[in-house]
Order: structure tokens, then sequence, then C-alpha cells
């Protein structure tokens, strides 16, 4: 099988790369484990991680809220600076509906 390259890369209006998926405490959708009141309250709410580089560039400081927009729309979460995802690169969990919304 050949390699397909995305449709879309990370340019000068979206400088990078958004992976979703999952977290330990929440599953799927969240639609059961959200409602489990231990398990929502070690991760309540949406958020986006951040590598240390790219908050520092960007002046984001851990636990700010930002925006954060893509093409096909945008939402606000908090930040967290982590050493997780790579330069260039960000992650938000799906398990959080309300983080969907879009303004």
């Amino acid at each position: 099988m050949d390699f397909i390259p995305p449709a879309e890369w990370p340019d000068e209006g979206y400088p990078f790369l958004l992976s979703t998926g999952r977290i330990l405490y929440h599953f799927h959708t969240g639609s059961l484990s959200r409602r489990s009141k231990p398990l929502d309250a070690i991760v309540p709410e949406g958020y986006i991680e951040i590598n240390p580089a790219d908050a520092q560039r960007m002046e984001i400081a851990d636990g700010a809220r930002v925006r954060v927009q893509s093409r096909r729309g945008k939402t606000e979460m908090k930040v967290k600076v982590t050493d997780w995802p790579d330069v260039g690169c960000v992650f938000a969990p799906f398990h959080f509906r309300e983080a969907r919304r879009t303004s």
C-alpha cells in the first residue's frame, strides 16, 4: 500500500497538527465514564496538551484558556503544558462533548 499524505498540512494560519484520542480515566465518548463522580472528578473537562517549547514560543502558560481553531471550527479549552506531544503537535481527548462547541 502506498503512503497517501494528508490533504492538509500545518501552515502559517494553522501551525499545529492536532491529534485527538483517549485518556485513561474516560471511555469512548465519556457517556458512561463521565457519569462516574470519582472518574469525572479526576478529569472534569476537556483540555489541550502542548509541548513546552511551543507554549513558550506562543507565550501560553499551563492552565490558561486558549481558543483552539481549525479550518472547520473553534472552541476554548484549558491548556496542559506537557512533554508528551512533539513540537508542532497538540493533543486533545475526545471524551468531552461540551468541548466541541463552536462559536
